[in-house]
């Protein structure tokens, strides 16, 4: 039996490093204020950050849980007929934390995995 390549596409990851020490980094705040004027709870947005080619993802740091979000293969790619594998889009990720001073995403459990035939 062969193997079938995987290519990742979109990629939605989060991963709480627990520490507190992570840069923050967001888009800017939802907030919800009940009828006595208190606020019920705040929401960081995911900051949306421009590459070349019309390319972008969503990053999002509150200290300690790191989110990404996007299609790490098109960014900066003038193509992107084919995307990665799940270990080389995890070190591309990687990567672009790294220029933003974010731990990076550690191998864990998969939780969900949808492939379309």
């Amino acid at each position: 039996m062969s193997l079938i390549p995987v290519f990742v596409d979109w990629l939605t990851i989060r991963q709480d490093h627990g520490d507190g020490c992570s840069p923050r980094i967001n888009g800017g705040r939802f907030m919800s204020i009940d009828a006595d004027g208190s606020v019920e709870y705040l929401i960081d947005k995911r900051a949306g950050l421009e590459g070349s080619f019309n390319s972008r993802f969503e990053l999002r740091s509150d200290g300690s849980t790191v989110e990404f979000s996007g299609n790490i293969a098109r960014f900066n790619r003038r193509d992107n007929l084919f995307g990665y594998d799940w270990s080389e889009t995890i070190r591309r990720i990687n990567a672009l934390l790294n220029l933003y001073s974010i731990p990076p995403f550690t191998a864990g459990k998969l939780y969900r995995f949808s492939c379309r035939r």
